[in-house]
């Protein structure tokens, strides 16, 4: 029970942060959602600030999926289906990126580093996909930054548009960046 509390507290404020932004969550909603009171909630977490930091640190990630060869064709299989997914909130980590990492230290320390986790896994694909002969060599590096970019640029876009459309587009100008065409 004490797990399944815990579990029920990271999710739902994960869905508070996400719906409301960090500084528009409330903490009164999320216990009111998990059905606890503010006093079982300090059985876990101290503050709203570290049940956010924990939420980041177990649930957030950039969807970069792991692919097997062909390993460009699964990537952007991948990413397309992504695609339809609801994009209507955007990207939970970009959105904590642009509320949050000037405004607090441990945020930025714990959203940079989501960031880097990202670009080393396109970096990854790229460099597996090279070894594999799937594409010329490049600075795999650098096309891991510029592949991020366009991901969330795709993700942005559809939240504004209200359409994955933008997605869409950005996944298509990356698979002609990266496979050359």
């Amino acid at each position: 029970m004490r797990h399944d509390t815990r579990a029920r507290l990271i999710d739902i404020t994960f869905d508070e942060i996400f719906t409301h932004g960090y500084q528009g969550a409330s903490l009164s909603a999320i216990l009111g959602k998990a059905g606890i009171n503010k006093g079982s909630m300090y059985h876990f977490f101290q503050s709203k600030k570290e049940m956010a930091m924990a939420m980041m640190e177990e649930r957030l990630q950039i969807l970069v999926p792991d692919v097997e060869p062909p390993y460009l064709d699964n990537l952007f299989a991948s990413l397309r289906e992504m695609g339809r997914l609801d994009l209507s909130r955007g990207c939970p980590v970009a959105n904590l990126i642009q509320e949050m990492s000037n405004v607090d230290e441990d945020f930025h320390r714990i959203l940079h580093r989501i960031y880097g986790d990202a670009r080393a896994r396109f970096k990854s694909v790229f460099d597996a996909a090279i070894a594999a002969a799937e594409m010329p060599p490049t600075d795999t590096e650098k096309l891991a930054t510029v592949a991020f970019m366009l991901l969330e640029g795709g993700i942005l876009g559809a939240k504004i548009g209200r359409t994955s459309d933008n997605y869409a587009l950005a996944i298509d100008a990356m698979e002609r960046l990266v496979r050359g065409g």
